[in-house]
């Protein structure tokens, strides 16, 4: 393969991995907000609890806490459906991961083959060019 084309295929490769990188990771942070919203929900609902039995017997207490379970469910159904896309991401990831490994080390051998061989040929050019330049051993006594 050329280098070139291999070259091309290298970047190709790296642009999908940065590609499916950037996916996760506006997966991760929508994630990240979602559980901190459900950390926020909980610890409402919990000093709700605790603070105002004035609260609780209105009935306040209950329309929040129907609010609450129902805007965690809807949060966590939310979570679920993310989490699902990211470990389909993540797969997609791995494998472009796996793919801009590959072309790396493949073109890695490739450059350190393409070297080898030009420097076998630099030598073979010197031993000739040696052969050529070298003095003729002529024996005086012969003529």
């Amino acid at each position: 393969m050329k280098a070139g084309s291999l070259d091309r295929l290298v970047r190709a490769s790296e642009a999908q991995y940065l590609l499916e990188y950037e996916k996760i990771r506006s997966l991760v942070e929508r994630e990240a907000a979602i559980s901190h919203r459900l950390a926020e929900l909980a610890g409402h609902s919990r000093r709700a609890c605790e603070t105002d039995s004035g609260y609780a017997q209105s009935g306040a207490h209950a329309r929040w806490e129907s609010w609450a379970g129902q805007m965690a469910a809807v949060l966590n159904t939310e979570l679920a459906q993310i989490r699902a896309q990211r470990q389909n991401l993540d797969d997609q990831m791995r494998k472009a991961f796996a793919r801009q490994t590959a072309l790396k080390a493949l073109n890695k051998s490739n450059i350190l083959r393409q070297k080898h061989e030009l420097g076998v040929a630099k030598t073979a050019q010197l031993e000739q060019l040696a052969v050529i330049c070298a003095p003729k051993n002529r024996d005086v006594s012969t003529q």
